[in-house]
């Protein structure tokens, strides 16, 4: 008797053991464990705009459920639901986000909720931080709001043939200094295509240098950044100067309606282009200003259009929407975030011997040549022309007009700048050189 006993007992503690392995989370093998929420400062009422960012572990092409615990009960509720169904494609070690909106109160210690297709789920504590959006694209300065690049219901052609999906891996993720947005996503493209075909980081120009000449050959102004025309000239003139073979096209049109198509294509194509975006944001129909991205993958799933983009001015990882009609959903910005222009990247070496740097005096050969005078953007402090590739734009307390923080000029490297007849020009700290309103910035020849 006793025996049977034992017995039964054992074969009940078996069947509990299975179950509660049963109902136990299975364990994330893509998932890497690290999760966090990126607020942002421009909110209204009742809603809050963020980016979920979900670190994986592994490469992966699958479809992604969140929840974020609100009320603290310890469930997760459909009303807690932030990213329902949608797909994305991760590589290892990398962070991926997801556009939400929410109810503006969090938790003082919130959980959120992390479910893979693939049965991969984690639940864990959710970090939070605030990001100064609007710092980094100071709208309020921009003069030309339809072109500028800083910082309605149309159905979005499909790619032709069966190209459904592109993705480019590796792509670096450099964040902006303030309405620097366009040369930053350009100088992510530009590392990609040259490391892809054999050029050493150490043979490049470090990151920040890239910027700082892009600055200067496309005509950059803390007002607008780049124009879009400016963009591709100034880019390949860099291209150029380097010894890159990167050629740079505009492709699509203003209101998105062909963009995406277009960069789907040349992603696609066999070469694999590099790519950017221009996003132009919209508040009760009146365009406010731009923003430049770096597209690092677009796909369709179905009838829905995805596209995945390295933001300058969003923490490092690649973020993912969904696009409605040429509108980005979820972006986060209070008003429209709607697709614009689109520009590709190809690299085209020529035929015969590598393409070798042109050096200062063979430029200034080409141009003595065809009777063109070099031009270069400075500000103006004191008589003295600084290069606005010596300085950048600041913005904080340090700097006010009345309760105002103001965009003033500092020095880019240490407490000076030198100007261009030689002058060691001194940044005193504080609104430095001057607040930008104030400073004009000019083109002037180059002796």
């Amino acid at each position: 008797m006793k025996k049977i006993i034992v017995g039964v007992i054992i074969i009940v503690l078996i069947i509990l053991g299975f179950s509660v392995i049963q109902r136990s989370p299975k364990k994330a093998e893509v998932l890497g464990g690290e999760y966090s929420l990126v607020t942002y400062s421009e909110t209204n009422a009742t809603t809050t705009f963020g980016t979920l960012y979900v670190e994986f572990a592994a490469e992966a092409s699958d479809t992604l459920n969140a929840w974020i615990d609100f009320d603290s009960d310890g469930a997760f509720s459909d009303t807690e639901k932030v990213v329902s169904d949608f797909p994305f494609k991760s590589q290892k070690n990398w962070k991926s986000g997801f556009g939400v909106k929410f109810p503006s109160e969090l938790p003082e210690a919130p959980v959120v909720k992390i479910e893979l297709a693939n049965g991969d789920t984690e639940e864990s504590a959710l970090s939070v931080t605030e990001s100064p959006r609007a710092d980094l694209l100071d709208l309020d300065t921009t003069t030309d709001f339809e072109n500028s690049m800083k910082g309605w219901g149309i159905d979005i052609a499909h790619a032709q043939e069966s190209v459904t999906s592109a993705y480019r891996p590796g792509v670096s993720d450099i964040g902006q200094r303030i309405a620097e947005c366009a040369p930053t996503a350009a100088a992510n493209s530009i590392i990609s295509l040259a490391t892809e075909h054999g050029t050493a980081l150490t043979d490049l120009p470090t990151p920040t240098e890239i910027i700082d000449e892009l600055k200067g050959e496309m005509d950059w102004t803390p007002a607008n950044g780049v124009l879009p025309d400016d963009f591709v000239e100034g880019k390949t003139r860099w291209a150029v100067t380097h010894g890159l073979p990167i050629v740079t096209e505009k492709v699509g049109d203003q209101h998105g309606l062909t963009t995406l198509q277009a960069l789907l294509d040349a992603m696609g194509s066999e070469e694999g282009a590099a790519a950017e975006l221009r996003i132009k944001f919209a508040q009760n129909g009146k365009t406010t200003g731009g923003h430049m991205v770096t597209v690092v993958g677009v796909h369709i799933t179905g009838d829905e259009v995805y596209i995945d983009v390295n933001d300058p001015k969003t923490p490092e990882g690649t973020e993912t929407y969904r696009i409605s009609g040429n509108t980005i959903e979820n972006y986060p910005y209070e008003g429209d975030a709607i697709l614009s222009w689109g520009f590709v990247q190809r690299w085209q070496p020529p035929t015969g011997t590598a393409l070798d740097a042109m050096t200062p005096e063979e430029i200034s050969g080409i141009r003595s040549a065809v009777g063109d005078t070099e031009k270069i953007k400075v500000i103006v402090v004191e008589g003295k022309h600084i290069p606005v590739s010596l300085v950048h734009i600041g913005q904080g307390p340090e700097c006010k007009m009345g309760d105002k923080e103001m965009p003033h000029w500092h020095a880019y490297v240490g407490s000076s700048a030198k100007a261009l007849d030689g002058t060691v020009m001194t940044d005193p700290g504080g609104c430095g050189y001057g607040m930008a309103i104030n400073i004009p910035v000019i083109d002037v020849e180059i002796q």
